[in-house]
């Protein structure tokens, strides 16, 4: 589809944004992963082309179109590995990139999380992690780690902030992992991996 960027910048899916349905089940039957970590990006909460209408997050033809999109992708993960982990999308660090931005981002990204926890929540194998509060704890985006800056254009991690979150990632695959154990045990069918947040590096 067509994406709008402010400044009335428009762009088109990439070939291997529209050929996902294919290039995702073809990886998963290579690689025969015990799990998967979805993160999707940035650019859905820039206006979109949405049955010929372009709308954007919060609003409810967006909303529900997006809904179904990510319900499609979590039943084919579902159908792939029995652990499909969900990120939380976290909001650009600062505003400097407003122009490419949309004013609101902050609002777009919060609708946005909002539909990652719906529609995640309706699955009893996905397990939804706030990647979005290890990177920004009570809405206050970390600002550096070892001396360096931790998103240097607000958005990409700096080489420590990467290695930070790589491990934090790691501790939420592997609580998930405790928790399907435990729920074929007979315990809770879901555990709460930001209780891994301790301890974490700011």
């Amino acid at each position: 589809g067509r994406i709008r960027f402010p400044l009335n910048i428009y762009v088109s899916d990439k070939p291997d944004c529209q050929g996902w349905a294919q290039l995702w089940p073809d990886a998963l039957a290579l690689f025969k992963p015990d799990a998967v970590v979805l993160m999707l990006g940035t650019a859905a909460i820039q206006e979109r082309q949405v049955d010929g209408v372009y709308t954007r997050p919060c609003e409810r033809r967006y909303d529900s179109w997006y809904a179904s999109e990510l319900e499609v992708r979590l039943q084919l993960l579902e159908q792939h590995t029995t652990a499909p982990i969900l990120l939380t999308l976290s909001p650009y660090a600062d505003d400097r990139s407003i122009g490419v931005l949309p004013a609101n981002h902050r609002q777009r990204t919060d609708c946005l999380n909002a539909i990652y926890r719906s529609v995640g929540g309706r699955h009893p194998t996905v397990q939804v992690v706030d990647f979005a509060g290890w990177l920004c704890p009570g809405g206050a985006c970390r600002q550096s780690i070892d001396g360096q800056q931790f998103r240097t254009d607000g958005l990409h991690l700096s080489p420590p902030a990467a290695a930070s979150a790589g491990e934090w990632l790691v501790e939420q695959a592997k609580l998930v992992g405790l928790a399907r154990a435990d729920a074929q045990a007979g315990g809770s069918p879901k555990a709460d991996p930001v209780a891994g947040l301790a301890g974490v590096p700011s």
